[in-house]
């Protein structure tokens, strides 16, 4: 669904004359960003999210070692779940909730901030999907809607790593406003 024009066209041509000994299978996180052409060449199944119970199983079946907020933060999906394992995001999450909570949001931020110094896209990208997880349960979730759809196109397009998760505490723990600081 991230394919450029070009690509999907190519893709079409294989579509058309499948090698005969193979099966494609496209995984898309929205269908309707592919080209109709290819939809219409395509079988389409809908995966929808597992239960943190389904999920604790899998991870269990794996022998992956995982702490309880792995489950809460993964979004139903077993490969975030192993990612999630084995980085910092869950501890970052937990912070910053903390962090929101308190009185002294100026003085976390700066702590918080640190620990992003040197993250990569993949990670700020599981946390920015941790974190969706996280307060999708939470009645702030309306305010961080549009912080977290602005993060992953600032992630996307030109955002540094480090510069996106500072702009969203700043945006979220009241520092900053619309293009003022408050």
């Amino acid at each position: 669904d991230e394919m450029r024009t070009e690509t999907a066209n190519a893709l079409l041509k294989t579509l058309e004359e499948p090698p005969s000994y193979a099966y494609i299978i496209l995984i898309a996180k929205n269908e309707n960003s592919l080209l109709p052409t290819i939809r219409s060449r395509c079988r389409i199944f809908r995966f929808g999210k597992l239960s943190e119970t389904n999920v604790e199983h899998v991870l269990r079946k794996l022998g992956i070692d995982f702490d309880k907020r792995v489950l809460k933060l993964c979004g139903g999906s077993v490969g975030n779940a192993m990612k999630l394992s084995e980085s910092i995001v869950p501890e970052l999450v937990e912070r910053i909730s903390k962090a929101l909570s308190s009185n002294e949001r100026e003085k976390h931020f700066v702590e918080i901030s640190e620990e992003f110094k040197d993250i990569s896209r993949e990670d700020l990208e599981l946390f920015i999907n941790a974190l969706e997880s996280y307060l999708q349960s939470k009645d702030a979730y309306i305010k961080w809607m549009e912080v977290l759809k602005n993060a992953r196109k600032f992630l996307k397009f030109y955002g540094k790593p480090r510069s996106i998760p500072e702009w969203m505490m700043l945006k979220t723990f009241g520092i900053i406003g619309e293009g003022k600081v408050v």
